[in-house]
């Protein structure tokens, strides 16, 4: 007994050295496994959920309401005026070259009735001409001012406060007129490393911000393969709240990172959120992705940006 204690007591060094590499071989590998497996992931971001056919309406410039024919949620039909709104200048100009138009219109019926003012017929037809383009030109313009429907819908979105003699800015939202029976959508956008792991029919969940206990399961329907220059939607931009990261330039905002646009159709659109457009939280469900290649990947884009290609 004793010489076999004293066996194990020679021995105990060399046993500590292999159990103590064990224990690194195996925690080499356990840290291999998790660099090199694909682990199921997702993408997160911000997007909004709104009927795919609608048709914006706002003022092309400066102007004052001059009616509003329909209130929220009411039905306009095709070719309907949708907001009336006025520019009195322009209207001013209008009524100033009608008087033209009808003065010109006298001098040159009354030129070939005698000898004397016979000479100055073409001159005074040619000025006749001249004004009725102009007041067409002007026409054209104010029929700008009368947005008409493009298609039958409903109008949504419309201002609470908008009123009949009140200002609106050159560009000012309306209204959104939203096409009958038409599809639902969801936009946004991904930077590179989030789009390469989405694909056309990947499952995916909608959570509106202002109803969190409401979800809308959707599939990716498409994603573009061209970066987008222009964020196309302030409302996804950290600045209004959203996921991207932009600059402002003039009145677009840059995306400091190259986006790629991606849809996705609802499968279904619940009954309490038919009513309105949404602004809320995406959750896309992604390939898995390895620890070692996302690392890879982005020691390549610093490498590729630092040598300036």
């Amino acid at each position: 007994m004793r010489s076999e204690l004293q066996a194990w007591r020679a021995r105990w060094p060399q046993i500590r050295a292999s159990r103590g590499s064990l224990r690194a071989v195996i925690l080499i590998a356990l840290v291999v496994l998790v660099a090199v497996v694909p682990w199921p992931g997702r993408v997160t971001a911000s997007a909004p959920l709104r009927p795919a056919d609608v048709w914006p309406v706002h003022a092309p410039a400066g102007a004052r309401v001059q009616a509003l024919p329909f209130k929220e949620g009411d039905r306009v039909p095709q070719d309907a005026v949708v907001v009336s709104l006025q520019v009195p200048d322009l209207a001013n100009r209008e009524a100033a070259m009608r008087t033209r138009v009808d003065q010109q219109r006298w001098q040159a019926a009354t030129s070939g009735l005698d000898e004397a003012s016979r000479p100055q017929l073409l001159v005074r037809q040619q000025a006749l001409a001249q004004a009725q383009a102009d007041l067409a030109g002007v026409s054209t313009e104010l029929q700008q001012f009368q947005p008409r429907a493009p298609f039958a819908g409903r109008l949504r979105d419309l201002d609470p406060d908008l009123r009949p003699g009140q200002w609106v800015a050159r560009k000012e939202a309306l209204a959104l007129l939203v096409r009958e029976d038409s599809p639902w959508t969801v936009e946004t956008w991904l930077d590179e490393d989030a789009v390469q792991r989405v694909q056309v029919g990947a499952r995916a969940m909608f959570v509106p911000d202002n109803l969190p206990g409401q979800a809308v399961t959707l599939r990716v329907a498409s994603v573009d393969r061209d970066a987008t220059r222009v964020l196309a939607r302030p409302e996804l931009a950290t600045q209004a709240g959203g996921h991207l990261v932009t600059r402002p330039q003039g009145q677009q905002l840059i995306p400091e990172r190259a986006i790629y646009r991606v849809t996705l159709a609802p499968e279904a659109i619940p009954q309490d959120l038919a009513n309105r457009s949404w602004r809320g939280h995406l959750v896309v469900h992604a390939q898995g992705q390895t620890l070692a290649g996302r690392y890879l990947r982005q020691a390549a884009v610093v490498l590729v940006r630092e040598l300036g290609f």
